[in-house]
């Protein structure tokens, strides 16, 4: 059965020494395009704290890893026995993880309360535009057009293909995602679960459904430690461990309260349910 690790932590408006050390020189070369010291932090921190992430899973130094572009953009290591995926808004990142190969997305968004859905929803399939015309209530309407959009990024992330394949040509009301066959992506069905991790951002995941069922656990790394590379390493092994060593056996949701880092572990089905962490 496969296993998805994913990966949640805050981004801040500046990043510490020891981030820079972690990139290579053209990761540095394109952080210092960024024109705003916030971006510019959110960039290195992100990029750094992925990398020491995927490092820990290959018993590799971190400044070791060097990424390769797909086609469209996909990041990937070369050669690697994972597969994984990264989304970030202005705020947050999170790091989707499995140990085997297969096709693996992921997207985060902050719900923006200023945006129309339906100034969007012209980009929607049309089964999608009838439910959110029908829903009358503005914040449900609101976080059903979320659900459905990082559904629909965590598919075609997956896929490779990115904003090439159309959002009209995935369907993505429920965890279970139809692609059309215009959308150019092999696999017609996709299981990608959403949920709500950080208040005011929507999130999803995407496998293809031939891999299910499937289980995910979700794990928080605190802000305060990402400030220094030894208590970063520290979390992410603790964290790696209760990964490992909390994997339910059960469709039911373990919450576990530790210091600085919240986890829940659940086991998913195509019809799963929804696990939450607070970020500490």
């Amino acid at each position: 059965m496969p296993h998805i690790d994913i990966w949640l932590f805050a981004l801040g408006d500046w990043a510490p020494s020891w981030v820079f050390s972690i990139l290579e020189g053209a990761e540095v070369a394109r952080a210092d395009k960024f024109l705003r010291k916030s971006d510019r932090a959110h960039f290195a921190l992100c990029r750094a704290t992925v990398k020491t992430i995927l490092a820990s899973y290959l018993a590799l130094p971190p400044q070791t890893l060097s990424f390769s572009l797909g086609p469209y953009g996909k990041p990937s290591l070369p050669n690697s026995p994972i597969s994984f995926n990264i989304s970030h808004t202005a705020t947050h990142a999170c790091l989707a993880i499995s140990r085997s190969s297969l096709p693996l997305g992921c997207d985060i968004e902050c719900v923006r309360p200023s945006l129309d859905p339906m100034a969007l929803a012209s980009y929607f399939a049309p089964e999608e535009q009838r439910l959110l015309h029908h829903e009358q209530n503005a914040s449900k309407r609101s976080k059903l057009f979320y659900q459905m959009w990082v559904r629909k990024e965590a598919v075609m992330k997956a896929s490779g293909l990115g904003l090439l394949a159309g959002l009209d040509h995935i369907l993505a009301i429920r965890d279970t995602v139809t692609v059309t066959a215009d959308a150019g992506i092999k696999e017609p069905a996709w299981f990608s679960p959403g949920t709500t991790l950080f208040r005011d951002t929507e999130m999803a995941v995407a496998i293809p459904s031939t891999h299910t069922p499937c289980t995910l656990a979700y794990g928080t790394l605190s802000f305060s430690s990402l400030q220094h590379f030894p208590a970063l390493t520290e979390s992410i092994q603790s964290l790696r461990a209760r990964f490992a060593a909390k994997r339910p056996l059960s469709n039911t949701v373990i919450p576990l309260t530790w210091r600085s880092q919240e986890i829940a572990v659940v086991k998913k089905s195509c019809r799963p349910q929804l696990c939450r962490c607070i970020s500490g």
